[in-house]
């Protein structure tokens, strides 16, 4: 105990000389890296000396610029809810059910009548505040002409935007459960078991499994029939070990000031691990072990779930965003795996050119305003 503490004090003293030259550390840093490249580029050291002071000096007047264009960030300190149930958008003939922090929309399908089954969309700012009646089949609008605005209460305690908060996200993805969908069935149970990993999922991937024995209807069996994979598609796989070199390259990219983890263990400090060889090839092979042989440490199962402004100062939770923050080593792995391996393999088994959303080339506001462009244009 006693040469653990001695340990500390020379380290904390050794810290303290550190802070102190700072500056001279730094510039000696920044001159061996700068040599560095000029060898292996075969450039001039002071040309490459002069191209990396250049780059500060610009980045620094964009943080500048930034930070002035860019409006204060601060915690939310309220959010708004609306005090009504029912809402009717006239001009879509849609009926919207806010349901624990979400907004359902029912169509209709016969004048002041409405389907029961409903799916999540946010509702224009026109609607109107109706009363409705609830059968066993339909749901009927009784006062279809109301003009009443809806109204919105303003939630500032934090245990009760947090409630808010989980209700929202609970009730968003247990989406499938509340509709029934088939895989939320017992007939569908024995395709789930050992979380798709089972000798019967294997089965209908090989196209082996006898789906006549299976309680199912046509069309479920037609979708698992549809699962068999080609030749090629088996020939394709994805890494469970996650390189050093990988786990370096997607730090080294990351964002600095990125928010980043449950456990409060910042950028920075992943950052600097990456710059090690033998600390990032510990940390890569930590980061594998979930997919290699199926275990997981506890720090990974933990995640923040944030509510943001998508739009800046309106606070309403029907336009609020939800994203949940994971650590940053656990998704170093993630990141790696979508970008290098699912992705391409996804690529090369046929995805339709007409789907949009997650791919390179293919994001989700191309097509927003390839659709925009044809309907002006065209």
């Amino acid at each position: 105990m006693k040469q653990a503490y001695t340990n500390v004090c020379e380290a904390w003293k050794e810290k303290r000389i550190i802070e102190k030259e700072d500056g001279e550390r730094r510039a000696r840093w920044l001159d061996e890296i700068c040599r560095e490249i000029a060898r292996e580029t075969g450039s001039d050291a002071d040309k490459v000396y002069k191209r990396m002071i250049q780059c500060a000096l610009s980045k620094g007047v964009f943080k500048r610029l930034k930070s002035i264009l860019k409006r204060e960030r601060s915690a939310l300190d309220y959010i708004e809810v609306p005090n009504e149930t029912w809402y009717l958008d006239k001009n879509g003939d849609e009926l919207y059910e806010f349901d624990n922090g979400i907004f359902v929309a029912h169509s209709s399908f016969e004048e002041n009548l409405y389907e029961k089954y409903g799916s999540i969309k946010v509702p224009p700012k026109d609607v109107v505040v109706v009363e409705v009646e609830i059968s066993d089949d339909v749901i009927h609008v009784q006062n279809p002409e109301s003009i009443q605005q809806w109204t919105w209460t303003k939630v500032t305690k934090p245990e009760e935007m947090e409630d808010w908060l989980m209700r929202r996200n609970k009730r968003h993805l247990q989406q499938m459960y509340v509709e029934q969908s088939p895989p939320t069935t017992a007939e569908f149970e024995p395709f789930l078991a050992e979380h798709g990993t089972s000798s019967i999922t294997d089965e209908i991937l090989n196209g082996t499994l006898d789906l006549e024995d299976f309680d199912l209807s046509k069309e479920m069996k037609l979708f698992l029939k549809s699962l068999q994979q080609t030749p090629k598609e088996r020939e394709m796989h994805i890494p469970g070990r996650m390189p050093r070199e990988a786990f370096q390259e997607v730090m080294k990219i990351q964002n600095e000031s990125t928010s980043s983890s449950p456990s409060a263990l910042h950028y920075t400090l992943w950052k600097a691990i990456a710059e090690v060889d033998e600390l990032a090839e510990i940390h890569s092979l930590w980061v594998s072990l979930p997919f290699m042989y199926g275990f997981i440490c506890n720090r990974h199962k933990r995640e923040i779930d944030c509510m943001l402004e998508k739009k800046p100062g309106e606070r309403q939770i029907r336009i609020m965003r939800i994203i949940g923050l994971m650590e940053a080593c656990w998704n170093a792995y993630l990141k790696w795996a979508y970008n290098k391996h699912v992705m391409p393999n996804a690529e090369k088994s046929g995805l339709s050119s007409n789907q949009w959303g997650g791919r390179r080339g293919r994001g989700a506001i191309a097509c927003a305003m390839r659709k925009l462009m044809t309907w002006e244009y065209y």
